[in-house]
């Protein structure tokens, strides 16, 4: 004759605690969306160091219109910037690619336009729409800099959009700089 038995569902499985441990921090990662503490987009300036042809308009890098699109030459020593108009502190950016995106690039920060701190490297872009962080630091400006190497042809890309310190890659127990990294 066998004992009854009964299943005690006060105790958690095994396994919760690991789940636990491994779902907690995940959760703790968060993002914004773009936040407000950036200056309006109507004060920001789009400028490039080439242009491939007028209907790819620099000013089409930060219109906020995902069907407009801005290229450039894209060949080493090439960027493409974004002045705020004020100094905001940035923490990423959000690219989003058009078909002819570059492998590499790289993003950097300003105070004056003149100084540059790189803040982010790619180096094996797929394209689409990338969203990059980097730590916390005042700029303003944003600039997507081409490397040495790059492709033979063009870049086009439909925009640029800088993201603030609100914006930032937090996961529990993390710095704002660890996070990022």
């Amino acid at each position: 004759m066998g004992l009854p038995t009964t299943r005690r569902t006060d105790l958690p499985h095994p396994a919760a605690g690991i789940a636990r441990a491994l779902l907690v921090p995940a959760l703790a990662f968060a993002t914004t969306a773009i936040g407000q503490d950036l200056p309006p987009r109507s004060q920001w300036q789009a400028s490039s160091s080439s242009q491939q042809v007028p209907a790819m308009a620099v000013a089409h890098l930060i219109d906020g219109d995902a069907k407009t699109v801005t290229g450039g030459a894209f060949s080493p020593g090439h960027w493409f910037q974004v002045d705020l108009g004020a100094t905001s502190t940035l923490s990423g950016a959000q690219l989003s690619w058009d078909v002819s995106n570059p492998e590499g690039y790289t993003l950097q920060t300003s105070l004056d336009g003149t100084q540059w701190q790189p803040a982010y490297t790619m180096r094996d872009s797929l394209g689409g729409i990338e969203t990059l962080y980097f730590a916390p630091r005042p700029a303003r400006y944003l600039r997507l800099a081409s490397p040495e190497r790059t492709a033979d042809w063009g870049v086009s890309i439909f925009e640029l959009e800088p993201l603030d310190a609100r914006a930032s890659a937090r996961v529990a127990g993390l710095s704002p700089d660890e996070a990022a990294a």
